[in-house]
Parts: C-alpha cells; structure tokens; sequence
C-alpha cells in the first residue's frame, strides 16, 4: 500500500510541475496509456469555446469548429505532424507547402508515390524527472549523439520493472516485456516515424493504428522506401502559460 501511495504521489507532482512549464497549444508525443492531466489527445475532438477561451484564442477554428460555440483540436491520428510554416510572415509561397491546420490524406505505402525525405534524429523518452521538468514518459526528438541524463532513446530496450516502479505505471507493457519476468520495454523509434495512435476517438476510421502497435514497410520493389510507424499518442496542452507573441 505504501509503495502504491508513493507511486501516486510521484505522478501527481510529476504532472503540478509540468503545468508550471508547458505553454497552452504545445502539443507533445507521450508513450503512455493515457492523457495527463491538463492535456488532451490530438484527435480532432470538439470542445466548448466556454470552457476552454485561453485555448480558443491560441487555436482559433484552424481545425475545425464553428467558432460561435465549439472549436476543434488537431486531428493527428495515424498522422505524422508536419511543418506548417505557410504562416509564418513572408513565407515563400510553393504549391508544395502544407498550410498549418492542413491534411494530406493520401497515404503511399506499396506504391512509388514519392515520401518526403527524411532527416535521421533518435527519439528519446523521458524516464526520470530532471530539472527541465519534462512528463515522465514523454517523447522528443534529439539531434545530439547521445540521450540526456534523465533521458533513454527509444530503441525498445526491455527495462527491469523493479527499478523503474513510476515509469512502468505509465508505459506498462504497451511497448513489449514480460510483467512476470520483471521486464517492460520502452517504444523502438529506430528508423521509424511517430503516428499518432487515438485514445478515445476512433470515429471515421477504418484501422486505426494502436498504442505501440508497429506499421509499414521499410522498402518496396522500385518504390521510394516508406518509413516504419509506431504508434503513440500526440497530445496538446489545455492548461499552463498562455504564450506570448512576438
């Protein structure tokens, strides 16, 4: 019972000092089974403008809403996010720019439709909580060529159980490793893109990736390779800072 009480209690000062760092609108990858507190998942879901008016002035109806009433949240998933930077002040206007809010539909995987090119980053994943007060099971993209301390990179390493007590409460198994044999993994990124995988909202969609589920194929025959999909949870601050503008 002791250790169940200090588990929570570590998740809930995890998550008070987090809402102290986070700008409204910042949207994050998680690895876990739910949405923290003060954050939604990223499914497109219609909220009351009533109750949500700092994020309403952030957001706008650039996803959807009818702006009298209801606004909507990104829509991300079995998506990757994309630069949007059409608009930003004296962007080059190209055919090829995706505008912010924008979805591109189409999906090419088995086919030689061209993909756009890649940049090899690792993805980390947060596993304690050092100074920068990230959310404990929270995932980034580094350039560097190492994971910072209180960090681990993604590459489906099995964890012992016993020793990382908290960060099991927010992964579990989702990600591989066996509870019985004192083991759970952490999310294998490598050579994978993010798709954002829905934790409630599954409306529209056919075969919707899953939580840790892995998709795609890494190359097809005279086609552009296609990158592997894992699936995690992008997810967007409701509560925190309101951002200032420049």
């Amino acid at each position: 019972m002791k250790k169940v009480i200090l588990l929570v209690t570590l998740l809930c000062l995890s998550v008070y000092h987090n809402l102290q760092a986070q700008n409204i609108g910042d949207i994050r990858i998680f690895a876990g089974t739910y949405a923290p507190k003060g954050w939604k998942s990223c499914e497109g879901q219609l909220l009351p403008i009533s109750q949500n008016q700092a994020l309403f002035v952030v957001l706008g109806t650039t996803y959807g809403g009818d702006g009298k009433t209801t606004f909507a949240l990104p829509d991300l998933r079995d998506r990757s996010a994309s630069g949007g930077g059409a608009y930003a002040k004296n962007a080059p206007a190209t055919a090829s720019t995706i505008k912010l809010g924008e979805k591109k539909e189409t999906k090419t995987e088995g086919t030689s439709t061209e993909e756009p090119r890649r940049l090899g980053l690792i993805y980390i994943i947060a596993v304690t909580d050092p100074e920068d007060l990230p959310i404990l099971g929270e995932v980034r993209a580094f350039a560097g060529g190492f994971a910072p301390r209180g960090w681990m990179s993604c590459e489906g390493q099995l964890l012992a159980l016993s020793q990382n007590q908290v960060l099991y409460a927010v992964l579990g198994t989702t990600y591989g490793g066996n509870e019985k044999k004192n083991t759970f993994a952490l999310p294998d990124l490598s050579d994978r893109a993010v798709a954002g995988a829905p934790l409630e909202n599954t409306a529209g969609m056919t075969n919707p990736i899953k939580l840790g589920e892995k998709r795609g194929i890494k190359s097809v025959a005279n086609a552009t390779p296609v990158p592997h999909k894992l699936g995690l949870t992008f997810m967007i601050a409701i509560q925190g800072v309101y951002p200032k503008r420049e």
